[in-house]
């Protein structure tokens, strides 16, 4: 097993002169079921530890550190635009109160796409963490799934591999065949592709560009009716009593494992017996939202194949891919913010 190095989040954030450990072979990370990549770095909503999350800041950010995957709620505006966007409303980070009092807790489908445009949702990130407030982060706007698609598609990870999506279909139920419409999207930006032609051409395993996630089983039989050779991953809640009762769990698995290909759930929700029933059944697990070094290292003993994190420059520099100095706030001022 490859040797790993954890770095302390002290030495992290405060020091100006960082050790980081090179390894030329992450190159050859192995690929788990589906074509996914082990020791995964997720950016979710992208370097959203350091910008307003899922906006430019945040993915540009995460695609400068060269991740593997950048995540993303995908949900729907009245008007039929795709839009990335997690919470169900947007009551706490925007100005929705000041331009849409009456509004301030409807659904995003309740919204035309240039409703949205009107919304500033960099501002409350400015306000809710001062240190790491920037003036542009001042009134940035939604994105659409096609600029994500964008963002990936101009990027590689730092394997070498093309960057890759990680996208959830959220509050599925809610928007009618939204899962067609994603995936029409993604084929049209060929992205549906299991590889790009220059990766195909140097003759590298295949692996997944994409990866769809989901807590409704409705949506994951969906994805795998009109695109089954894309990997998807079976989201659970820890309000879910299933993470805490075994016998409940083994026939959790046994139930989604035609629909999907691996396992998400909460990090504080870990413990072995879950990580055990999971290789049992050929899942891989990606652990959700995972921050902290030491939630690293303990979590990859227990068995977890990568993580969703809002510090991806701390994953990258603890599965040992810091090629350079990686200060998160230096890549976004490098960036324009």
């Amino acid at each position: 097993m490859k040797k790993r190095y954890l770095i302390g989040l002290g030495g992290i954030a405060l020091s100006g002169a960082f050790l980081y450990v090179y390894q030329s072979q992450f190159s050859h990370e192995p690929l788990l079921a589906g074509g996914v990549p082990d020791s995964a770095v997720i950016a979710h909503r992208g370097l959203s530890y350091e910008a307003p999350e899922s906006t430019f800041a945040a993915y540009n950010a995460a695609a400068k550190l060269k991740v593997d995957y950048l995540e993303g709620d995908v949900q729907r505006t009245q008007d039929g635009v795709l839009v990335i966007v997690h919470d169900n409303n947007l009551a706490k980070k925007s100005n929705i109160e000041e331009v849409f009092p009456k509004k301030k807790k409807s659904f995003i489908d309740e919204f035309t796409w240039e409703e949205l445009q009107q919304l500033d949702i960099g501002s409350w990130f400015n306000q809710a963490y001062p240190d790491r407030a920037r003036d542009k982060f001042v009134n940035l706007k939604v994105i659409r799934l096609e600029a994500l698609i964008d963002i990936a598609s101009k990027a590689t990870s730092r394997s070498g591999r093309p960057m890759g999506l990680y996208l959830e279909t959220k509050l599925a139920k809610r928007f009618h065949q939204i899962e067609d419409q994603i995936v029409d999207l993604l084929r049209v930006k060929g992205f549906l592709d299991e590889l790009t032609s220059s990766y195909k051409d140097s003759g590298k395993q295949p692996f997944a560009r994409v990866v769809f996630q989901s807590f409704e089983k409705e949506s994951l039989t969906r994805l795998k009716e009109i695109a089954p050779q894309i990997p998807r991953l079976a989201l659970i809640s820890s309000e879910d009593k299933i993470v805490r009762e075994p016998n409940r769990w083994n026939t959790y698995l046994a139930e989604v494992k035609t629909l999907a290909h691996g396992i998400g759930f909460s990090s504080k929700d870990a413990q072995k017996y879950l990580f055990e029933g999971a290789a049992r059944e050929g899942f891989f697990v990606h652990l959700y939202t995972v921050n902290d070094p030491d939630l690293f290292q303990s979590r990859t003993l227990l068995g977890t194949n990568g993580f969703f994190t809002d510090r991806a420059n701390l994953l990258l520099c603890y599965y040992t891919r810091c090629v350079k100095p990686l200060e998160a706030s230096a890549i976004l001022q490098k960036i324009g913010y």
